[in-house]
């Protein structure tokens, strides 16, 4: 659900999922976290908010991005 709001690009929605204990650093099924889809997508105001918010900033997929 995250990657999703991640993907729209809505901070108010990540806000919400936070908030409401969704975890910040799931991988999707190519082992993207939420922060380096952001990044990758040159969403960097949704990077900065999910770092914000507490995402590792060391997670990385397991294809080494």
């Amino acid at each position: 659900m995250l990657h999703k709001a991640v993907y729209s690009g809505s901070k108010a929605v990540i806000n919400l999922l936070v908030t409401n204990g969704a975890h910040l650093d799931p991988e999707d099924e190519n082992f993207y976290t939420p922060l380096l889809m952001a990044e990758l997508a040159g969403k960097h105001d949704i990077a900065d908010l999910l770092i914000v918010l507490g995402a590792d900033t060391r997670c990385c997929s397991k294809q080494g991005m």
